[in-house]
């Protein structure tokens, strides 16, 4: 859980997972991920290859049980969030007042907020219970009872300028409207926005948002495309963070290189 006093956390996302094929980088990235004795998995989606279904999701869950790490799962826009509970268990519950899985969290001692996009946009709900957040996060910062750094989780990246093909055809709904709130906890907040979506290894910072976009643990897009590739070349990973007290810091896990 503490790395050199930081916690770690580890982030896998878009293993875009089909029951009759082979899990082996699935497997891969839990057993790797136990080695840096995590305080939590976050996976942000994209499970499903096509369409999430219950027998998948249970497969998912045995794989999660069987590594023993804790783990946290957001759906991504091929997932179906309504087969979460069965799936995955209780944490997972929605209600007709909140149907989508946002969710505040603790882990390692260190609060998190995971933002859920498996519709493809923001709902209005969600950017005012984010802001309502960030207020309260502001104003504990400015008393010294909160830190600055705050990680966020979400499927989809909320800054362009990484994806050409993806950005054109799959973009997240109202994301600027996240982007204005975040902006605007600019001098008490950074924010630490980890995401996948887009498939490619990317960090890029505005003003106080800090978003980095982990590698599928399925396959990479060129980033630079106007069409579709995918890239044979580019490697499977996952991201590892590392979060102390004044300061995020970040590795990409791949097979070959172990780290780059």
């Amino acid at each position: 859980m503490y790395h050199n006093g930081a916690v770690v956390y580890v982030h896998i996302t878009d293993p875009h997972l089909a029951v009759e094929e082979d899990w082996g980088a699935f497997q891969w990235a839990l057993d790797q991920a136990a080695t840096f004795n995590p305080a939590v998995v976050v996976i942000t989606g994209d499970i499903a290859r096509e369409v999430g279904s219950l027998p998948l999701y249970r497969r998912v869950r045995e794989f999660l049980d069987r590594s023993g790490l804790e783990t946290l799962v957001l759906p991504g826009n091929h997932d179906d969030r309504s087969l979460f509970e069965e799936a995955f268990g209780r944490r997972y519950r929605r209600d007709a007042r909140w149907p989508r899985l946002d969710r505040l969290v603790d882990a390692g001692g260190q609060e998190m907020i995971l933002v859920d996009t498996a519709d493809g946009a923001l709902h209005p709900d969600t950017i005012a219970w984010f802001d309502a957040l960030l207020e309260s996060f502001a104003g504990g910062t400015r008393v010294g009872t909160h830190r600055r750094d705050l990680p966020v989780w979400i499927h989809h990246p909320v800054l362009t300028g990484v994806s050409t093909w993806m950005e054109h055809n799959y973009p997240l709904g109202n994301a600027d409207a996240l982007v204005d709130v975040c902006q605007r906890y600019r001098q008490e907040l950074t924010i630490h926005l980890f995401c996948g979506h887009y498939h490619t290894d990317s960090i890029l910072q505005r003003e106080n948002i800090i978003q980095y976009c982990t590698p599928s643990l399925w396959k990479q897009i060129d980033p630079r495309g106007e069409a579709l590739r995918f890239l044979p070349e580019k490697e499977f990973g996952f991201r590892m963070v590392s979060h102390s007290d004044d300061s995020i810091n970040t590795v990409v896990i791949t097979p070959s290189s172990g780290v780059s």
